[in-house]
């Protein structure tokens, strides 16, 4: 069963354990410009699987663990 860890202050990739999803209000990415609200992005392996809206991120690998950042952005 996934777990969801709410962050309660700012942090860096040492958080991130090897399969999860993060959660923010906004994800912004670099490669494709582009603003997600509501975003998720999936890691596995050290990699990202996906990024996208969290709806969708969490109907393909809610089975991870959630680490939610709430009102953070990320950066990609």
């Amino acid at each position: 069963m996934a777990t969801s860890k709410k962050l309660s202050e700012p942090t860096g990739c040492r958080h991130v354990t090897q399969r999860q999803i993060l959660l923010a209000d906004l994800v912004i990415t670099l490669d494709e410009p582009a603003v997600l609200r509501s975003g998720a992005v999936a890691m596995g392996g050290g990699r990202i699987a996906a990024v996208g809206p969290a709806s969708e991120v969490l109907a393909r690998f809610g089975h991870l663990d959630r680490l939610d950042g709430g009102a953070a952005a990320l950066l990609l």
